[in-house]
């Protein structure tokens, strides 16, 4: 587990690398929030938990999640002013995704939640104040929500 604020407000942090086969289970809460210099990550397919905050207020314009990803949970406003971040592909085995989980991710335009999603509901607000051309795409049927359908929150 990295640890709740192991690297917080670390603004001179650009760049972090996980080992080769990580065991990594869980990224804590506020693990990276504000490292304000931190541009790209890639998530271990090992990591089943994204904490509350985690990558509060980063500048990542790139998050990607390995192959055969194991993330099930993504805390609420883990990756909230993320004002960098354009585009996400969700793995499948999430599940839950916390409030405000993209909360003004000003240059967000597309999220695609991958074939087999196991995602159950989106809170109300989970995408506010994000870009007006955001298009949320919803698979198996590739379904694609509103503006106003986000805003009230989704459910299967």
């Amino acid at each position: 587990m990295l640890s709740p604020f192991c690297f917080a407000d670390c603004r001179l942090l650009s760049s972090v690398t996980f080992e080769q086969g990580s065991r990594l289970q869980t990224i804590g809460s506020h693990a990276f929030s504000e490292c304000i210099s931190l541009q790209s990550i890639v998530i271990p397919k090992s990591v089943e938990d994204l904490g509350e905050s985690c990558f509060f207020q980063c500048r990542l314009s790139s998050v990607s999640f390995e192959q055969g990803s194991c993330l099930q949970t993504i805390g609420s406003h883990a990756f909230s002013e993320c004002i960098s971040l354009r585009s996400i592909v969700i793995p499948k085995g999430v599940e839950e995704l916390g409030e405000g989980c993209f909360v003004l991710c000003s240059a967000l335009t597309s999220v695609t939640f991958e074939r087999g999603s196991r995602l159950r509901r989106l809170p109300q607000g989970t995408f506010a104040n994000c870009s007006q051309q955001l298009q949320v795409i919803l698979h198996p049927d590739g379904k694609s929500l509103s503006l106003q359908q986000l805003a009230q929150g989704w459910q299967r």
